[in-house]
C-alpha cells in the first residue's frame, strides 16, 4: 500500500527558492546529525521559532511572514518526518527531538530566541524551552498539554500510541485523518477552514515518513495510565528562564480549560494567559487575528 501512496506533498524544493505562497519565506535545509532539517526563513533580527503540531507542517505559520519579518527572523520549522524534514533516527522521544532541535537551531546560527509551539509542537517545545536556559527570550505554549496528555479525546492518536503497525492502514485515506482531526478540533469542523489547506497538509501525510514518524511519536511518548506526562515528555516549567505565555482554545474538546486551573502554580514563569473563547485547539487558524494580536503584544513585551 504504501509504495502507491501520492508523492504530490512531498517533492523537492531547492535550497533558496522563495516560497510561492508566502510572501517573505524562503524554504532552507540543514543537516545536523541525523536529520536533514527544512524550514522556511525571513527577515532579519531576534529570531523567533515556530513548531507546527499535527495534521500540520511549517505552512501553518504562512501568515507570521506578513507581520514578524519586520524586525525579526522568521523560523518555521518542519518537525522531523514531517512536510521536508526527513530523519535515520529512531529515537522519537521528546527528550530526545528537544536535544536536536536545540543542536539545529545552533548549527542555523540561532543563539538566542523566542520559541512558539503549537500542539505536538508545543510539547517538544516547552521541553525545549525548559533545557534551552538563556538562550531562550520567550516562550509561547498554543494549544499544548500543561501535565496531562488525555489521547482518548482524539480516537486515532490514541490507536496510533496502541498500535503504531496500524498506522499505515489508519492513514490509507490521509484526507479523512486529516478531516478528522479538523471535526474534532476545530471549531465549526473542517468546512471552516480552507480546502486548499487541507489539500496541502493530506498531501503532506502521503508518504513513509510521515506514516514512520506519527507512529514514533505516539508509541514514544512518555504517558502514565492517567494520560500525566511522564519525565521523558513533561517539561520542567520551573526551569524556564524567560517569560511564558500560553494561548488556549476556549471551545477546544482535546485540551479543555478545565486542565489548566492550577497554571499560576504550576508554570512560574507565565506572564500571560490569553483565552481566545470561539476558537478550538487550532487558533492560529480558527481566529488569526485574535491570535496575531495574542503573540504580537507578548512578543513586543519581550
Amino acid at each position: 500500500m504504501l509504495s502507491a501512496l501520492a508523492m504530490s506533498g512531498c517533492g523537492e524544493v531547492a535550497d533558496g527558492t522563495a516560497h510561492p505562497d508566502i510572501v517573505g519565506a524562503t524554504h532552507r535545509y540543514a543537516q545536523v546529525g541525523e536529520t536533514r532539517w527544512h524550514y522556511l526563513e525571513g527577515g532579519e533580527g531576534d529570531a523567533v521559532v515556530f513548531l507546527h503540531g499535527l495534521p500540520e507542517t511549517s505552512f501553518a505559520w504562512r501568515r507570521a511572514f506578513n507581520w514578524l519579518t519586520v524586525g525579526n527572523r522568521v523560523v518555521a520549522v518542519d518537525l522531523e518526518g514531517f512536510g521536508l524534514s526527513r530523519t535515520t533516527s529512531t529515537d522519537f522521544s521528546v527528550a530526545a527531538m528537544a536535544d536536536r532541535l536545540l543542536a539545529f537551531l545552533e548549527a542555523i546560527e540561532v543563539d538566542r530566541f523566542h520559541l512558539v509551539g503549537h500542539d505536538f509542537g508545543a510539547i517538544i517545545g516547552a521541553r525545549t524551552a525548559s533545557q534551552a536556559g538563556d538562550r531562550l527570550l520567550s516562550y509561547a505554549h498554543v494549544s499544548g498539554p500543561l501535565l496531562r496528555y488525555d489521547l482518548t479525546r482524539n480516537p486515532d492518536f490514541r490507536d496510533f500510541r496502541n498500535d503504531p503497525d496500524s498506522v499505515p492502514d489508519l492513514l490509507r485515506n490521509p484526507e479523512i485523518f486529516v478531516r478528522r482531526t479538523y471535526e474534532m478540533g476545530v471549531v465549526g469542523g473542517p468546512a471552516a477552514l480552507d480546502q486548499p489547506m487541507i489539500d496541502r497538509y493530506t498531501a503532506d501525510l502521503e508518504n513513509w515518513d510521515a506514516l514512520t514518524s506519527i507512529a514514533q511519536y505516539f508509541s514514544q511518548l512518555d504517558v502514565s495510565s492517567d494520560w500525566t506526562l511522564g519525565p521523558d515528555a513533561a517539561a520542567n516549567w520551573g526551569a524556564i528562564q524567560a517569560p511564558v505565555l500560553f494561548v488556549l482554545g476556549g471551545r477546544d474538546l482535546m485540551l479543555p480549560l478545565e486542565e489548566f486551573h492550577d497554571i499560576e502554580t504550576i508554570v512560574p514563569p507565565l506572564d500571560r494567559l490569553a483565552v481566545l473563547e470561539g476558537a478550538g485547539h487550532y487558533p492560529h487558524e480558527e481566529d488569526p487575528i485574535a491570535f496575531g494580536d495574542a503573540l504580537y503584544d507578548f512578543l513586543q513585551g519581550h
